[in-house]
């Protein structure tokens, strides 16, 4: 009975590689389209929350109140907030600063982290995953020149007798293996 597993070849020039290179550059083009996606969100996202950061310090401002600002009669003791009141206000302005704060510093610390690391990382294994493609085409074409040179005695380089052309061959084929590793 026949083996149900087949060898694969894994030349630049075989259909199976040419379909399989075509699927992991698809896979990488939607990882990399979804990685920009992201850091454009999170850029997004750490607009928003400046935004949002600078309407929460004006509420935090509105809520220092002065004193006299509402008072009838311009003293502290006549106060229409009272004092326990004009404390909170000024407890609630300082929570609100420190949430402000603390929205701005989310909003960097992820467009650091997140969005410039994944702009960074999609597009150079985009560039690589290119390269490498173009260098193993580059290398199997290298190597059939090679092969037809070795097998039909061209000399198009002269053969110093120590097997010059056979050395190129092993060139090439270890170049071919550089790049599958």
């Amino acid at each position: 009975m026949p083996s149900t597993t087949s060898t694969r070849s894994f030349t630049a020039d075989s259909p199976y590689f040419a379909n399989y290179v075509q699927v992991q550059q698809g896979r990488l083009a939607k990882l990399s389209d979804a990685m920009v996606e992201i850091a454009k969100a999170t850029r997004a996202f750490h607009e928003a929350g400046k935004a949002m950061s600078d309407v929460t310090h004006t509420l935090a401002q509105t809520c220092r109140v002065d004193e006299t600002q509402f008072s009838l009669n311009e003293s502290k003791e006549d106060n229409a907030f009272g004092e326990e009141l004009g404390e909170t206000m000024h407890t609630l302005a300082s929570v609100l600063d420190e949430v402000a704060d603390a929205q701005m510093s989310l909003g960097e610390s992820l467009t650091a982290s997140l969005a410039v690391s994944l702009e960074s990382f999609a597009n150079v294994e985009k560039r690589e995953a290119e390269r490498l493609q173009k260098k193993a085409e580059d290398d199997t074409e290298q190597f059939d020149l090679n092969v037809g040179r070795y097998l039909h005695g061209s000399r198009g380089e002269k053969d110093d007798g120590d097997g010059l052309q056979l050395k190129n061959l092993q060139k090439t084929f270890a170049n071919i293996g550089d790049w599958r590793a």
